[in-house]
Formats: C-alpha cells, sequence, structure tokens
C-alpha cells in the first residue's frame, strides 16, 4: 500500500485555506454572520461563530451560485407579489377582506426584509450584472377600495370578529389602530366649514384597507428603489473592493465539496479510500494548475500579499470567465484543501469519524528524502536526469573540445544557485554552447544538477519552485500587468546584470581554468 505523500511547505501554502480563514475571518463575519440566520441564545465570539459556521455552512443550499447565497430576494419573488396585488386589486366584497388583506401584506413584510438585507450585502458580495429592470416590480400606490366600495362592512362590524381585531392591530401602528377602532363620537371642527359629530368606527372597512396599503405599499416601494439604486450596472468590481468580494466567494464556497468527499470515502473499503484520495488530490491540484484562475492562484499564493493580487486579478476579469468556471475554481480549491486535511489526519475537522491504515503516515523515503551536508542521497530520477539532459561532449568554435559535466559543474560555481534567474542563465548558455540538449525542460535540468551534486535535494516541490522561476525568466511573463520578454537565445543579446553573469557563466564554461 502506498503511504502517505504530504504535500510540500510551499504547497501546503498555496492550499491553505485554513490560513485565509483565520487571516480574514473577523471581516467576514462583522458583515456576513448575521445575515446566515444560525440560531443562538448566547453571546458568541469570533472563535465560537466560526465554529458554528464551520459546522452549520453545509445547510445552506448548495443549488445557487456563491453570489447567491445570502442574497435573498429573487426576481420570482417580486414578480409573484406583484401577481398577489393584481389579484387582490380585483376584490368586490369586504368579506374575509381582512385576512387576505393581511395575506397580502404579510407577503409585502417578507419581500421587504429581504430587499433591506441585500441593500446592505450587494457592496461587499459585488454580483454580476443581471440586466433584470425591477422597476416593474415597483407596486402600484394610487388604487383605493373606497371608490369603489358598495355596501362594504363598517369598521365597527368588522372588529367584532376577534381575529379581525387582532390582525388589523398587527398591521396597522397605534395611534391610526387606536383612531379607527375607539367606538367614540366626538367633534370634528375643520378650520373652513362645519362642524360635526364624527365616530370613525362607522367608516366603511375600505377605509382601513386603503390606509394600509398605502403606508406598506410605500415602504415596499422605497426599499425596492434603495435595491435598484445599488444594484450593480455591469460586472466590474468598484475599486477598493476587490478583496472583500473575492473573500465572500472563498468563505461561501466552504465545504461545498465534502459531500462528494465522504462518497469517496464510503465507496472504497480502507485503505483503498486513502490511496484513492490521495491520487484524487494529485489530479486535482494538477487539473487546477492548468486553468486560468489556478495558474494565477499558484503564481501568487507563496507570497505574503498574494491573495490581494489575486483578488484584484479575479474580480476584474469577470467577463473572461463563466460563472461555472468560477464555481470550478472554488470547488476545486475546497475539494483540494478538505482532502488534504483529511490525508493528513485531521477528519475530525469535519465531523468525520475514520480509522486510519497502519503506518500510513510513515512517509517513503523516495517521496521526501531529507539528504546529508555533503549530499549523500540523490534521487534515482535525478541521477537519471544526467544522461537525459547532458550532451557528454560540446565542441568550441576553436574545435576545442570540453566535458559537458566537467564545465557545468565549474560554470555553477561562479553564480548564486539559490536563485532562480541565475540557474535559469546557466542553463541558457549550456544550451548556446550545446553542452544541454535542446528542449530540456527546466525542471530536468535542475534534477541533472543535483545528480552531479551541484544542487542539493530537498524535495520535489522545491525543485518545482525553482523550475517554475526558470521559466518565467526564460520564456518571459507578465508582471503587474507589465509584460517581461523571454531571455534572448544568445548570451551577446543579454543587458545589465543578466549581461555581467551571463558573461562570467560562458567564461567558465568555455575555459578549463577560471
Amino acid at each position: 500500500m502506498s503511504n502517505f505523500e504530504p504535500l510540500s511547505k510551499a504547497q501546503l501554502k498555496i492550499f491553505g485555506v485554513a490560513e485565509l480563514h483565520q487571516t480574514y475571518w473577523k471581516e467576514f463575519c462583522d458583515a456576513c454572520y448575521g445575515h446566515f440566520g444560525f440560531e443562538t441564545n448566547e453571546i458568541r465570539t469570533y472563535e465560537q461563530k466560526y465554529e458554528t459556521f464551520c459546522r452549520c455552512k453545509c445547510f445552506i443550499t448548495e443549488e445557487d451560485g456563491y453570489e447567491e447565497k445570502l442574497l435573498a430576494v429573487t426576481e420570482e419573488d417580486l414578480r409573484q407579489l406583484k401577481n398577489l396585488q393584481d389579484w387582490f386589486y380585483t376584490l368586490n366584497e369586504s368579506v374575509d377582506i381582512i385576512p387576505t388583506l393581511y395575506m397580502f401584506i404579510r407577503r409585502i413584510w417578507t419581500i421587504k426584509a429581504k430587499l433591506k438585507n441585500d441593500c446592505q450585502l450587494i457592496s461587499y458580495i459585488c454580483p454580476r450584472c443581471k440586466n433584470i429592470d425591477y422597476n416593474q416590480y415597483l407596486l402600484n400606490d394610487n388604487y383605493r377600495f373606497t371608490q369603489k366600495a358598495v355596501n362594504w362592512q363598517s369598521i365597527k362590524e368588522v372588529i367584532k370578529n376577534s381575529t379581525d381585531y387582532a390582525l388589523l392591530k398587527e398591521m396597522m401602528n397605534k395611534e391610526a389602530f387606536d383612531k379607527y377602532t375607539e367606538d367614540f363620537e366626538h367633534l370634528e371642527e375643520p378650520e373652513n366649514g362645519i362642524s360635526f359629530m364624527y365616530n370613525p368606527v362607522e367608516e366603511s372597512i375600505s377605509t382601513i384597507v386603503d390606509l394600509i396599503l398605502e403606508e406598506q405599499i410605500s415602504t415596499f416601494n422605497f426599499e425596492l428603489k434603495e435595491l435598484i439604486a445599488v444594484l450593480p450596472k455591469s460586472n466590474d468590481c468598484p475599486n477598493g473592493s476587490e478583496l472583500k468580494a473575492f473573500l465572500f466567494r472563498l468563505f461561501m464556497s466552504y465545504e461545498e465539496s465534502l459531500s462528494e468527499i465522504k462518497l469517496m470515502l464510503e465507496e472504497y473499503p480502507s485503505p483503498l479510500n486513502f490511496v484513492e484520495m490521495q491520487k484524487e488530490r494529485n489530479n486535482l491540484i494538477q487539473k487546477f494548475s492548468e486553468t486560468n484562475l489556478g495558474k494565477h492562484w499558484i503564481q501568487w499564493m507563496e507570497y505574503k500579499d498574494g491573495i490581494k493580487h489575486v483578488a484584484h486579478y479575479f474580480m476584474r476579469h469577470r467577463n473572461d470567465f463563466t460563472e461555472k468556471e468560477e464555481r470550478d475554481f472554488f470547488f476545486t480549491l475546497d475539494k483540494i484543501a478538505i482532502i488534504n486535511d483529511i490525508l493528513m489526519g485531521e477528519c475530525k475537522k469535519y465531523w468525520l469519524e475514520i480509522e486510519y491504515p497502519d503506518e500510513w503516515f510513515t512517509m517513503e523515503t523516495t517521496d521526501n528524502i531529507e539528504v546529508t551536508s555533503d549530499n549523500a542521497v540523490i534521487p534515482q530520477n535525478c541521477t537519471e536526469a544526467i544522461v537525459k539532459v547532458m550532451e557528454p561532449k560540446f565542441t568550441l568554435t576553436n574545435k576545442v573540445v570540453m566535458n559537458s559535466r566537467k564545465q557545468i559543474v565549474k560554470a555553477a560555481s561562479v553564480i548564486d544557485l539559490t536563485t532562480n534567474v541565475q540557474v535559469a542563465l546557466l542553463m541558457a548558455i549550456g544550451i548556446e554552447v550545446k553542452a544541454i540538449r535542446p528542449g530540456t525542460k527546466c525542471i530536468d535540468f535542475i534534477r541533472a544538477l543535483i545528480g552531479i551534486g551541484v544542487i542539493k535535494y530537498s524535495d520535489e516541490k522545491a525543485i518545482k519552485n525553482m523550475a517554475d522561476g526558470m521559466n518565467r525568466k526564460l520564456h518571459g511573463t507578465k508582471k503587474k500587468n507589465k509584460k517581461v520578454l523571454p531571455l534572448p537565445p544568445k548570451h551577446i543579446q543579454w543587458k545589465e546584470i543578466d549581461k555581467t553573469i551571463g558573461d562570467a557563466i560562458y567564461k567558465a564554461m568555455t575555459t578549463e581554468k577560471l
């Protein structure tokens, strides 16, 4: 059986989602925690809230995209409310008008609360533009039942029913309710008119219906207009909002993949399930690195503030990828992190009870070699790389034949082998003089240097990191929106510090003595 193959320190940093959670939880919690609706009767610390979030996050619907998970109101909500209003305005009789009105008003209250929720979150989430005309869902505030009510019951008759009385009390503010439900005749004295005795409860119930509708529709339309004002008009993220919007998606994708991972654990008997999970983790990392978003994540997350660069790139290039690509990016990142946690023995973090195979955590020496100071142990693939990469000999323009291995060792002595750029220059000159075979990959060249004792072996990830840095130097890259050109094939074309180092390497490579 295969043993556990841990990720390197660099990989753990790249896929260390838990560290990002610890760093940014307070900010996310302050903005979003209250919108989850997690029930609790005790004062909660940030740590306790995080535990609740991790435990209850899986109950949030997985059907919606990450942007919609906390946004409450939908176009269908507004459409149904508009239709309900149209139907309500067709009523012609006062029988059961109060329970029916209450049903309508309760629906207004529900959607109004959703509108308030979304207004608070829109600027934090920065959702994609949906190009929906929400003005069409503003409710009609000009309709009056008093203009068409014929033989409707009086208020006095309606409030005799205890249910209707209670519903009216809930729908009206105290001042208005007391005014229209107290059976008390008093003298009305208009400024320009004849005084008269007036008892509000003798009014038609349509008076109260219109009063309630006017107030509730007015506040609903106000909230909807507030939402319309903050909804994005394009997919462009406002300056300065990139990080918090990206982190929202990162937190909301947490544990999205857990159900799939549980199936994987159940599908295979132990210890085969661990072997398959390890393969899956490695395959996911490979596939992740082949996507544009994944490449950018891997490129930047080794650096201290890498998350800020990733967030800026992600939120500024949303027109370049689909919502599915966005979802796949976060889902894959989540899956890699969870699988690796489980493989490392942290199953209880996800409320899983798992029996780990005997000797699972005993690492095989071929996978992560600890070398001595004199580099006594060299992996086999590094020894094999010598023949794969190096020509036995190369010939100078003056027809002098040189030993490739010997000259590469000598040339390596004049550079800083801990600097990716200088190792890349060594490789470039090795190819130029034909000591290195054309088409050699950077990772194979590094292994060959390990094989001949020039570089000490630490682990495969260190080799990969050095190779990535060399590739950027040799083949060019984009850095802070500035394109870095590939290194010219001949060292005489190099400039500045590259030229100085290149001349020293070339001299060492092409002479028997320094």
